[in-house]
């Protein structure tokens, strides 16, 4: 879980924001002891609140947010709730037969 500390984008007093690469989980259940919250809190021992902001799929990489405060996961829940902050999805991908990878949105 040392490789958490190489993978954080932003960090002040209020969030954390890394980036999960996939095939990790955001937290342990399902057969699996510990995830990406779980190892932040055992490389930050001092911190007293780590909390997931939002989950990402364990196949899916990605931003994720994480509130070192209850304030903070309070008003960032209330943004995401109330459409205040929006979250993009996109994927990668390569057409069959083309060697040029694309970007792209899924369409829903």
């Amino acid at each position: 879980m040392a490789a958490l500390s190489e993978v954080i984008l932003y960090e002040d007093d209020h969030i954390l924001v890394l980036n999960k690469p996939s095939g990790t989980a955001v937290h342990g259940g399902s057969g699996l002891s510990f995830g990406v919250i779980e190892g932040l809190r055992a490389l930050r021992p001092e911190a007293r609140f780590l909390e997931l902001v939002h989950r990402l799929d364990r196949d899916t990489s990605g931003v994720l947010l994480v509130a070192k405060k209850r304030s903070a996961l309070r008003s960032l829940h209330e943004q995401l709730r109330d459409k205040g902050m929006q979250k993009d999805y996109l994927r990668w991908c390569a057409a069959s037969g083309s060697r040029i990878p694309k970007w792209s949105r899924p369409r829903c």
